[in-house]
């Protein structure tokens, strides 16, 4: 943490002293901060969408609602362990090439557009949707990955197969999936499914 991101910080009522938000914290846009401290927790929903010279985010990051990363292009890892009680939006992170493993989001995950994105971990739990929409350097995905409601897989040209197990509970997106030439084994999918093989 160097001085002016804590001045940055300041300016919204987090200090060295006080790491904690009891309700929300809205630092979009703010393309100067590069780091968060470690121990950093918030209530509310965390907004940290645009902040472009973000490179990461600490360890023992805690957030009670939403957290909003879209954007941050700067962005490359998350920490292990996280774990995000509603939807956590990571849509444009061009530079996340990963995922931690273990990673637990209790609504949602928006991962549209992550072109540097290869591969999901295992272990992944999502509650609601996930969205991989445009990930075209994703070329896997973990068995037995389970999805609570829909899953968009839609222009996810570097995709060639699917996990055996995939188990989705309302609707599967692959259109625009041009590797894709089959359906694996034991597919469980609750509502409709787009393709265009």
């Amino acid at each position: 943490m160097n001085k002016t991101d804590w001045e940055i910080l300041g300016e919204f009522g987090v200090t060295q002293e006080n790491l904690s938000v009891g309700d929300s914290l809205d630092l979009s846009g703010c393309t100067g901060l590069t780091s968060l401290p470690d121990g950093l927790s918030v209530g509310g929903w965390l907004y940290l969408s645009g902040c472009t010279g973000l490179t990461s985010l600490p360890d023992g990051l805690s957030v009670g609602g939403w957290l909003y990363l879209s954007g941050c292009t700067g962005l490359t890892s998350l920490p292990d362990g996280l774990s995000v009680s509603g939807w956590l939006d990571l849509s444009g992170c061009t530079g996340l090439t990963s995922l931690p493993d273990g990673l637990s989001v209790g609504d949602s995950l928006d991962l549209s557009g992550c072109t540097g994105l290869t591969s999901l971990p295992d272990g992944l739990s999502v509650g609601d949707s996930l969205d991989l929409s445009g990930c075209t350097g994703l070329t896997s995905l973990p068995d037995g990955l389970s999805v609570g409601d829909s899953l968009d897989l839609s222009g996810c040209t570097g995709l060639t197969s699917l996990p055996d197990g995939l188990s989705v509970g309302d609707s599967l997106d692959l259109s625009g999936c041009t590797g894709l030439t089959s359906l694996p084994d034991g597919l469980s999918v609750g509502g409709t499914i787009f393709k265009d093989f």
